[in-house]
């Protein structure tokens, strides 16, 4: 779930930031989850901090594809992919 929070809050940053609109302006932007996969590489460690470390693989005017992985000490935990739809409101 932390995996998804973080991936869905990076894309509507985008989403918004290619507009070129501040957060809180209107239009309202929302995105909903059109696909979302989630590999689960190794256990992580509860006792390290954690790194997420996403990237936007396509943008278009409805859609946007983040890519994003965890990291602990430098190895790789889990990796995924979300696509999200614009809903216009």
């Amino acid at each position: 779930m932390l995996y998804y929070c973080r991936s869905i809050t990076f894309l509507t940053t985008n989403g918004i930031n290619s507009k070129f609109l501040s957060i809180g302006s209107e239009p309202l932007i929302f995105y909903a989850t059109g696909t979302l996969s989630v590999k689960f590489l190794r256990p992580a460690p509860l006792n390290k901090p954690w790194v997420f470390r996403a990237r936007v693989k396509e943008i278009s005017e409805r859609k946007i594809t983040v890519s994003c992985s965890v990291f602990a000490k430098e190895k790789e935990f889990a990796s995924g992919e979300i696509v999200a739809i614009r809903m216009n409101m």
